[in-house]
């Protein structure tokens, strides 16, 4: 009787009609993962309803589900973490230098964009779809660096001359990557994806850089990329293994 009694409870509990959570879908990029994925549980949703005066309207209810990486690469800036370094990120771009170069990059494709047609534009993005593709990148990580890809037609022309400087910049650095001899897809993908003692990555690899989402973070690594180039004394090393 004790065995049948137990397995009367098993089944109750089988029944029961609470509702659990069993996919997250990232509102941003569309990655979408189940309960039994580790990326699962890396999603962090904000849900409330707007008060008295609030821009979203009062009673308004407002919710988002974002994966980590468009937490971090949104957001990241400004994220509090144990860890974090002491010196801020936003160092970067208190620079006026870097910033006055980075508009006058943005100001340069902005009349190119306007001289381009439609089809030359499409090619244009496609051959920097196939870079990141020969640098292993997941389908994730294109609509993170390529984003609005796949709906080109339909976006503003301040995205699409966004998303055509992510373009150009990926070509060039495919380019100095061919001078510098890491040209194959084995040499590129181990060397843009292993944590970098470079000052521009911090200890981060070069693409966990760039998946930051910033067109400054993209400008970062090119730089990076140039100097080598331009001072053959300063290191292609990266970390060792597990620092």
């Amino acid at each position: 009787m004790a065995g049948k009694t137990e397995r009367l409870k098993v089944q109750n509990t089988t029944t029961t009609s609470a509702q659990v959570l069993t996919e997250m879908l990232c509102d941003r990029c569309g990655l979408t993962a189940k309960h039994f994925d580790r990326e699962f549980y890396e999603f962090r949703s904000v849900d409330f309803t707007g008060g008295y005066d609030s821009l979203f309207g009062d009673g308004a209810n407002v919710a988002i589900d974002l994966c980590q990486y468009c937490l971090q690469s949104q957001l990241g800036r400004w994220l509090r973490t144990s860890t974090a370094s002491q010196v801020s990120e936003r160092k970067r771009y208190q620079n006026a230098s870097y910033i006055e170069s980075m508009w006058a990059a943005l100001s340069g494709w902005w009349v190119r964009l306007h001289e381009t047609s439609d089809e030359d534009f499409k090619l244009f993005i496609q051959s920097a779809a196939k870079v990141l593709a020969r640098w292993g990148c997941s389908s994730h990580e294109v609509n993170l660096l390529l984003p609005d890809l796949d709906r080109c037609e339909e976006i503003s022309s301040m995205a699409r001359c966004e998303l055509m400087i992510r373009a150009g910049r990926y070509s060039h650095m495919a380019e100095i990557l061919k001078r510098l001899s890491l040209d194959s897809p084995n040499d590129a993908v181990s060397w843009l994806r292993r944590p970098s003692s470079n000052p521009s990555c911090s200890g981060q690899s070069a693409l966990q850089v760039m998946l930051r989402g910033g067109l400054e973070d993209i400008f970062e690594i090119e730089g990076m990329l140039q100097a080598m180039i331009e001072s053959p004394s300063i290191s292609l090393t990266h970390s060792p293994a597990g620092h």
